[in-house]
Formats: C-alpha cells, sequence, structure tokens
C-alpha cells in the first residue's frame, strides 16, 4: 500500500495559497497548515495551532511561505524535528543571521532544500537563456527594470498591512523582487559588485524602502543596471541585452522577446497562463525530492545573493524625500 505523502505549510498568505490550490489541483497529498490565529482557516486542509503538534506529523515536505524574516527560524525548527524536505519561498531571508549556521545543518542532516525563484520557470525566461547562452560571448551590457505599484499588488488587503511595507519583515524592493537579481545570475553568472542607490522617495504609508537603481559588474565583465520601485502606476518588468550587433528586448508582462538588428526585427510571443508557471516549479522540486536529487538545491546560491544585497544595502547610499 503506497503511503499517502504529507505537506505541512508555514504561511498562507497568498504565495502560500497560491501554492496549495495548485498542489491541491494536481496531486493527492494530504496537506496540514501551522496557523497562529483560529480566525485563519481554510477547507480541506487540516489547521493545527499547535506547533508541536503540527511537527509532530513528520510531513514528507514542508512549504516555508511565511514572512520572509521568519524563514531560517521556521526551516531550523523543521531541521531540529527531523524534517529534511524543505521548500522555501524566496528571499532565504532578510539577515545573515543563522545563515551559515542553517547551511550546516542542512549537510549535516543531507538536508534537501529549495528557495522558490520561480521566474527560472517562466517559459520567456527560459527561452531568453537559450538566447544568451549562445550569445554569452558577446554580451557587454543587461538592463532590468521591475516597475510595479504596491498599493494593487493585493486588492482585498490594506497595502500598509502586507510584509513587503514593513522593514523588519523582510519588506522592500531590493529583497522583495529580488528575483530581478536572481534571473541576472541565472541568466549571465556571479555577480561580483553592486553600487548605487536606495531609499524611500513617495508618499506610500510603508517604512521599507521602495525604490533601487543599482549598476551591477558580473564576473565575465558585462555590466548590468536594474531598477526597482513600488510606486508606478504603469507596471514594467523589461530585460534588455546588448551585443555589438543586435538588441534583443524581453517584456516579462506582455510574454515576449524581440530581436533588433540593422537589418531585421524579429519578435516571439508566448501564451501560457501564470499559474503553469508554478505548476511546473513545484513539478521540478517534487521530482527533486522524489529521485533524491540534491541538483535542485539552491541554497547556496540563494545565501551567497542574499549576502551580496545585504552587504550592499550596507555599503551604499540611502535616498530620502525630504517632503516625505
Amino acid at each position: 500500500m503506497i503511503k499517502e505523502k504529507k505537506i505541512l505549510f508555514f504561511g498562507l498568505g497568498s504565495i502560500g495559497t497560491r501554492h496549495l490550490k495548485l498542489l491541491k489541483k494536481n496531486y493527492n497529498f494530504k496537506i496540514y497548515a501551522y496557523r497562529t490565529s483560529k480566525r485563519k482557516t481554510l477547507p480541506d486542509i487540516t489547521n493545527i495551532y499547535n506547533l508541536d503538534e503540527a511537527l509532530k506529523i513528520k510531513p514528507d515536505f514542508v512549504f516555508i511561505t511565511n514572512p520572509t524574516h521568519l524563514h531560517i527560524e521556521t526551516a531550523l525548527m523543521c531541521l531540529k524535528a527531523g524534517i529534511k524536505n524543505l521548500f522555501i519561498e524566496k528571499p532565504i531571508s532578510n539577515s545573515v543571521d543563522n545563515l551559515d549556521f542553517f547551511l550546516e545543518e542542512v549537510e549535516n542532516k543531507k538536508a534537501v532544500v529549495y528557495v522558490a525563484y520561480n521566474l527560472r520557470h517562466n517559459p520567456v525566461l527560459k527561452k531568453l537563456k537559450t538566447l544568451t547562452e549562445e550569445r554569452i560571448k558577446d554580451i557587454f551590457y543587461v538592463e532590468s527594470i521591475c516597475r510595479s505599484y504596491l498599493p494593487k499588488w493585493r486588492p482585498n488587503r490594506d497595502y500598509r498591512e502586507i510584509y513587503s511595507s514593513k522593514k523588519e519583515m523582510g519588506g522592500g524592493v531590493i529583497l522583495d523582487l529580488s528575483h530581478e537579481f536572481d534571473y541576472n545570475e541565472w541568466l549571465f553568472g556571479k555577480i561580483i559588485s553592486i553600487n548605487g542607490t536606495y531609499g524611500k522617495i513617495s508618499d506610500l504609508d510603508i517604512d521599507s524602502e521602495d525604490i533601487c537603481d543599482v549598476i551591477i559588474k558580473f564576473k565575465n565583465r558585462i555590466i548590468g543596471k536594474v531598477h526597482l520601485d513600488y510606486f508606478s502606476r504603469s507596471n514594467e518588468r523589461i530585460i534588455k541585452i546588448f551585443t555589438p550587433s543586435e538588441e534583443i528586448i524581453t517584456d516579462l508582462l506582455n510574454n515576449n522577446i524581440r530581436i533588433i538588428n540593422d537589418k531585421d526585427e524579429y519578435i516571439e510571443t508566448f501564451e501560457f497562463e501564470i499559474d503553469s508557471v508554478y505548476e511546473q516549479q513545484l513539478q521540478y522540486y517534487l521530482d527533486g525530492v522524489e529521485n533524491n536529487s540534491n541538483e535542485i538545491s539552491n541554497l547556496k546560491e540563494a545565501k551567497e545573493l542574499l549576502e551580496t544585497l545585504l552587504k550592499f544595502k550596507n555599503q551604499n547610499k540611502i535616498l530620502t524625500n525630504s517632503n516625505n
């Protein structure tokens, strides 16, 4: 008789609920959730309100989708309880505290940890990776832009109450939108330096940074620029790649790639539902765990990226607006 797999969730905000919905749709798992309030319940899962009881169910997988500042604390509790398969929503943390100890524990217990940067499973970016691999020796400059309006992220919630608006919980564009830095490393190689400015300049009622403008340098000498903000009402997510003979413009909101050279212009558009990106990520993770593959573990990469981002925050200029 095949044992029914058990999944335990820590945190069921917007991203946790998305993962939960897709797991229920595509797999026959027994799903549990540790909840801190009895006002927060969901149907068709087992809600547990005592932490010890939650850990004692010995789940096959744990999904850590609570606020960023709780990730490492939660993951260490799971390892201590003998739970070894951890799916952690990005970023890995908002601090380097206990990071080295966590990696040691992961290695000692032979745990499999995956940090969920879902854009790596986006069909547009996967095609772009193929294009960049073909041109990597010719690329000299890249530009990434992510503009959005925080109050519209979650229409049914007050933006001032979500973790993105709270510095102490790991909010702010640098970590919250760290996808942009992660896919830059995935596409172009190791980032060795980040320099620029960041800060809080809009009238949004938040205490986390709402803008970041930086120049990044890659190990292979490519130069890049990244812009992130929370206050643009005209959403935009663009990647521009420059070689001596062409420009590649990727639009992650309209799902297309344009290649422009002196003689021609080519455009490819991709048709897919956003849930399919998360479904591919879940399948990638679950297959990796099932096959006992440590190849899915990107924990070291996620740790090094976090350290690079926090070093930048500690050493670079903080923007302010005296009117706010």
